[in-house]
């Protein structure tokens, strides 16, 4: 199926962001030409560049949503705990350079309203600790997890605030460590706390 022309613009300014160009810097005329349309066109779907930035902010949104989410590759506990991780890792660096590009320093836009934010990542972190308990459950039947029900959803925070916390680390450059090393420092500890 062909993308829509909006569809197109939108991706046209979403590639242009990620390549670390300048929001404020890219002209109508740019994304227009790369997208294989006339100025006016992206006018007819947007009624500023302003709406336009909204309306990528959204589809990147989604796009990152869509990435953490998708079924997993792997069925044995290590690599799918492993996979969901990076997958939220990596997102959370991406996404978190893309967005500082579109609300960094001298953009004023208003994006979603605190609301909306609210609700959009509270889906997500519902959908996210779905996936990791369907991960643990495949670490009881595997025999690595001994986990008591009753304990479940505190050691969850815990270990949420640990994998939020080293993804932080990392993204400011706190710590010294590759990908590799956070996931099987993540995975290592995250056993230790299900099965204390």
């Amino acid at each position: 199926m062909d993308m829509s022309t909006k569809d197109r613009i939108i991706e046209v300014l979403a590639n242009l962001i990620k390549q670390d160009e300048n929001i404020n810097e890219i002209p109508i005329s740019k994304i227009a030409e790369l997208a294989d349309i006339g100025k006016s066109t992206v006018y007819e779907h947007f009624d500023s560049k302003d709406d336009l930035i909204k309306e990528t902010y959204v589809y990147l949104s989604d796009y990152y949503h869509k990435r953490i989410v998708a079924p997993l590759k792997h069925h044995t506990f290590e690599a799918a705990y492993k996979e969901i991780t990076c997958r939220i890792m990596r997102n959370a660096q991406e996404a978190n350079e893309l967005m500082m590009s579109i609300l960094g320093e001298g953009h004023n836009y208003k994006l979603m309203t605190q609301e909306d934010m609210k609700k959009m990542m509270d889906d997500i972190q519902k959908e996210v600790q779905e996936i990791y308990f369907n991960i643990i459950r495949m670490g009881i039947s595997e025999g690595i997890v001994h986990l008591n029900p009753s304990e479940s959803k505190e050691k969850g925070h815990i270990i949420r605030a640990l994998t939020m916390g080293l993804i932080i680390q990392r993204m400011n450059e706190n710590i010294d460590l590759s990908e590799k090393e956070a996931l099987s420092y993540l995975y290592k500890y995250s056993v230790i706390i299900l099965n204390t």
